[in-house]
């Protein structure tokens, strides 16, 4: 890369960089809301509340998650399962517990977390309003349609849970790194080479 290129790629990298700052105090600023303490399955049929989750830890990284009939929400959750320790950790960052819901019952997602090798926590929150009450779950033409995307929760020293920030998945996003190489390659084969 020559030196003019060069310099356009770092300015445009900074863009990006300020407008992912940008874009994240808006999702802070405009997704909070106090979350109720819901009932939730582990995968041996037992019950546990939200605030379960947390563990020793006060913050939470929350996935929403469609269910195994979604390939994209596979995706997302194949790359999850190297990053959740990380998460838990606090070696990068702030300290949060790390958990997946979805509808599924507990037993498919037994049998396809264990295929699939996740050893994330994950429950199911099925016959909970928790999707829908986070905006992750839209009724449209008679049909129930779920969308992936997280939800950032704190515990706060009165018990009481907040989130103080959300966002959707989507192809392309930054929470999902395998588009960033498909970005990679040329997109039609009359710019191969260029």
């Amino acid at each position: 890369m020559d030196e003019t290129r060069r310099k356009k790629y770092d300015e445009l990298w900074e863009q990006r960089e300020q407008l992912n700052r940008e874009l994240a105090q808006i999702l802070h600023e405009d997704t909070q809301m106090d979350v109720q303490d819901y009932e939730l399955t582990d995968h041996g049929g037992n019950s546990l509340r939200l605030s379960d989750c947390f563990g020793e830890h006060d913050k939470l990284v929350l996935i929403h998650n469609m269910g195994k009939h979604c390939n994209y929400c596979t995706l997302w959750a194949e790359g999850f399962n190297g990053v959740w320790r990380h998460i838990e950790s606090g070696e990068y960052g702030d300290k949060a517990a790390f958990v997946l819901l979805n509808n599924d019952t507990p037993e498919q997602q037994k049998v396809f977390a264990a295929e699939k090798g996740w050893d994330f926590p994950m429950y199911s929150c099925h016959g909970t309003t928790l999707f829908s009450d986070l905006g992750y779950q839209v009724e449209r033409d008679g049909q129930t349609y779920y969308n992936p995307g997280y939800s950032a929760l704190v515990k706060n020293p009165d018990g009481s849970l907040r989130r103080v920030a959300a966002d959707s998945f989507g192809p392309g996003d930054m929470y999902c790194s395998v588009f960033n190489f498909f970005n990679a390659f040329p997109q039609a084969a009359g710019e191969a080479g260029k």
